[in-house]
């Protein structure tokens, strides 16, 4: 039995577009970033690591983030999410194949979780190993981290509840794995190319994470805008290669006009780190005490009372250990807005003097905008975002 086209009229996109964007574009375009991601974002060290975690070669893993990048949002290939679009949609199902039960678009089911519950039967058809036990099977816990790019993982299906009335027909499943086998095919990985067990926490929290930015990338409308394909777009192996093929040429810049990369931690002394001069007894057991005890991830944690010189201490672990462990970059963590922002220019200073590479410095909190430090333009930033 030959193998369903893809139709080019199941959308993904449409708010601040012109007119609805293809779902198949998006996927492909998420993919192609994610792959970006991979070889842009992650240092040498944590590839190498994450592919020896499970058992694969860096290229093989490469696919693999590709591929489920560009399945993340097969969800929306369901009666209550193409239903938003009403007009399209009447048009959609006077086909019959996408029959499906009566009242079914009226149910609530959000795409991310469609997302994880379709996927399960997929990756499972695809050779993902199983296990007597959810938790432990591979096939369930790859889409149920696809199921959470929207920051919720949901439930995993128990054994028998395959059939979920909401995900629509044998014709809404057809294309589910239509769109999936042109993500795979076009990615280029092959059936041979698949977890052989769960993946590790390390290994699911990258993958998760590089999903979401690669799929928070591919969704802007600066990006969507210029990639619209033209009226009569057929979505047929001609169509997809061409569309793929862009994709690829431009997800570098993408990436790069966003700044993302790996940031490098010279190798400087503690006095060399910072413009005061002489480290107190803490700081110098820190910087005498840590270098000699990393060999990769680790933890330090140290007490000291206030105006000890903790952060200095801090800043100067974290690029001995950063260089350790392969990190691409620091997250300085503080328990309000009020602390961060008084933060701020310390780490910004240090940051301008003593990180290499792709780096810029990126207040988080969701009040950032209103920092005047932050907002002057140059204000401590350099090209990036680490």
């Amino acid at each position: 039995m030959s193998e369903p086209v893809v139709d080019g009229r199941l959308w993904g996109k449409e708010r601040g577009l012109a007119r609805r964007y293809p779902l198949i574009c998006h996927l492909l375009d998420t993919a192609a970033v994610a792959g970006v991601l991979w070889d842009r974002v992650l240092t040498d060290a944590a590839r190498a690591r994450l592919a020896g975690a499970v058992g694969l070669s860096e290229g093989q893993v490469r696919g693999l983030v590709s591929v489920w990048a560009g399945l993340h949002d097969v969800g929306k290939i369901i009666p209550a999410f193409q239903v938003m679009a009403r007009e399209a949609y009447a048009d959609l199902v006077s086909d019959p194949g996408y029959a499906h039960a009566a009242g079914v678009e009226k149910q609530r089911l959000d795409h991310d979780k469609a997302t994880h519950w379709a996927l399960t039967s997929l990756f499972e058809a695809w050779g993902y190993p199983g296990s007597r036990s959810v938790r432990r099977s591979a096939h369930h816990q790859v889409a149920q981290l696809l199921g959470g790019h929207h920051g919720c993982v949901h439930r995993a299906l128990r054994n028998g509840e395959a059939y979920v009335p909401e995900l629509g027909g044998p014709g809404w499943e057809a294309q589910r794995v239509a769109h999936a086998e042109a993500v795979r095919r076009l990615v280029g990985a092959g059936p041979e190319d698949m977890v052989r067990g769960p993946l590790p926490a390390q290994v699911a929290v990258v993958v998760l994470g590089l999903v979401v930015v690669a799929d928070w990338l591919a969704s802007q409308e600066a990006v969507i805008t210029p990639r619209m394909p033209v009226e009569g777009w057929a979505a047929d192996d001609a169509g997809l290669e061409a569309h793929w093929a862009q994709a690829v040429a431009v997800a570098g810049g993408w990436v790069a006009e966003v700044g993302l990369g790996v940031a490098e931690w010279p190798v400087k002394s503690f006095d060399e780190q910072f413009s005061f001069a002489g480290a107190n007894a803490l700081q110098a057991s820190v910087a005498e005490g840590v270098p000699g005890l990393v060999e990769g991830p680790g933890l330090l944690l140290v007490t000291a009372p206030t105006g000890e010189g903790k952060t200095e201490a801090a800043l100067h672990a974290a690029s001995v250990m950063g260089r350790a462990s392969g990190a691409s970059g620091l997250f300085f963590a503080l328990p309000t807005m009020a602390t961060a922002d008084a933060m701020h220019a310390r780490v910004a200073e240090f940051a301008g003097l003593n990180v290499a590479g792709d780096r810029a410095l990126t207040l988080l909190h969701s009040m950032a905008w209103l920092s005047e430090a932050y907002a002057e333009p140059g204000a401590g930033r350099v090209q990036g975002i680490w």
